[in-house]
């Protein structure tokens, strides 16, 4: 290696350091991404240049660069994982209310009123006591064990017919020296057994160790009564063991016809409550209860189901028209500025761009049914005089809202100044000027 190569190799190495922190300042590791992954090209570069294979201390640090990168690249990927935002509440919509929800038919003519008025109020399905949901039926039984003692009643049970009919008593303990002139002495019973318990290591070899007659016996040898005995109670335990595999047969099917039954009924109770469900949430758009339409839109994806909302609501009510030339003096849908602002603020996340045509839909209808439009400005105006955490909207969805409803210039009080939008450099509000000046230019013409 020359002393070019030399020096920009030093100098390579010098900037990797700085960058990723490398052992070769001495320094701890501060680097980033962004300084790792130049030093680490380069450093590749400069070594396919050169015909002799780089130098021990070389790869030492191109492998920790690299590992340092590969490191940070893992953690930054962590990093972005754990600042995406949760879902919320973590839990499916349920598809079959999402559906229902969907079908819903909305209606606000004022015929509609006055039966919602006329009729009783519903009871919720959870209060309801026709629509409580069956009891669930008793757990499968459980099979039977081959391996346990399944006999008819009255058989006897192994243990005992296993005994020996005419055994021989067992060997009783060691009779006291005072029992008579016969018995052994202590000594010579511990002889015995200290004999006895020697190891057979001590044997002689090639010799086999004495057996008694006792010895000779197998300990599971049975007798011939025994033998039969068994053999009975084995044969009674296989009935009853045949039995049981048939009363559990039986009693399976029987538990299946009743989680059949059950899961119908539960599936038909359910159907019932959720029509229930959607019956009440239409008789309180159509009463105008907003505020109890939370609860249902919590339920769904909150986002979709108010935009769907809109969507129903804006739209004229599905009536059949037997004449199509009378179709337009059929009832229309009733709202007043009460009920919009209501509606606004079911809004999940405030008032959003894709809002406006529905809501100035609603505001055209009630100034069409005699609400006048300083009545809406009224409204307008003490809204966003509001605090900002108060407030449902602010001055450009004010003046946007009043653009969708065709009224310019009305919307000229809710604009700043043509000096502020351009110190500013607000795009939408100098659009929004040009409009107002435009229709006062039309209207002073």
């Amino acid at each position: 290696m020359n002393k070019a190569s030399s020096l920009r190799f030093g100098l390579l190495i010098l900037g990797a350091s700085f960058a990723a922190g490398s052992p070769a300042t001495g320094q701890r590791s501060h680097g980033t991404i962004s300084g790792i992954i130049p030093a680490i090209l380069s450093a590749n570069l400069w070594m396919a240049q050169q015909s002799s294979p780089p130098p021990v201390e070389i790869q030492d640090f191109l492998d920790a660069a690299r590992l340092r990168f590969q490191q940070q690249a893992q953690g930054q990927g962590q990093a972005a994982a754990a600042s995406k935002p949760a879902d919320k509440k973590g839990s499916k919509v349920d598809p079959k209310l999402k559906a229902a929800y969907q079908r819903l038919v909305l209606d606000r003519r004022p015929s509609a009123i006055l039966q919602a008025w006329a009729t009783p109020e519903p009871l919720a399905a959870d209060k309801d006591p026709e629509l409580k949901l069956p009891e669930a039926p008793p757990p499968a039984p459980k099979p039977p064990n081959a391996s346990t003692n399944v006999a008819p009643p009255g058989a006897p049970k192994t243990s005992e017919a296993t005994k020996p009919s005419s055994g021989k008593p067992t060997k009783e303990a060691k009779p006291d020296a005072k029992a008579g002139p016969g018995a052994e002495s202590e000594s010579g019973n511990d002889a015995k057994a200290t004999k006895e318990a020697k190891p057979a290591k001590e044997e002689k070899a090639g010799t086999e160790p004495k057996t008694t007659k006792e010895e000779k016996k197998p300990l599971d040898e049975k007798t011939p009564d025994e033998k039969k005995a068994m053999s009975a109670v084995d044969n009674k335990v296989q009935e009853g063991f045949k039995k049981a595999q048939e009363d559990f047969k039986k009693a399976m099917a029987e538990h299946a016809k009743l989680t059949a039954k059950y899961k119908a009924e539960k599936q038909a109770i359910e159907a019932k409550r959720l029509k229930r469900r959607m019956e009440i949430f239409a008789r309180h758009v159509t009463l105008g209860r907003w505020q109890e339409l939370a609860k249902t839109l919590e339920s769904l994806d909150r986002k979709t189901a108010y935009q769907l909302l809109l969507t129903k609501l804006s739209a004229p009510p599905k009536v059949k028209v037997n004449n199509p030339q009378t179709a337009r003096f059929a009832e229309k849908n009733q709202y007043d500025f009460a009920d919009i602002v209501s509606i606004i603020t079911l809004a999940p996340e405030g008032m959003k761009k894709e809002y406006l045509p529905f809501l100035s839909k609603l505001v055209t209808a009630a100034t069409l049914q005699g609400h006048g439009i300083d009545e809406w400005l009224a409204i307008l105006r003490k809204e966003v005089a509001r605090p900002e955490k108060e407030r449902l909207f602010d001055r450009r969805f004010a003046a946007k809202l009043l653009l969708a409803q065709n009224l310019p210039l009305e919307m000229g009080e809710f604009l700043p100044t043509l000096e502020d939008a351009i110190q500013e450099k607000d795009r939408e509000f100098l659009n929004l000027i040009a409009r107002h000046n435009e229709a006062s230019y039309v209207k002073d013409k």
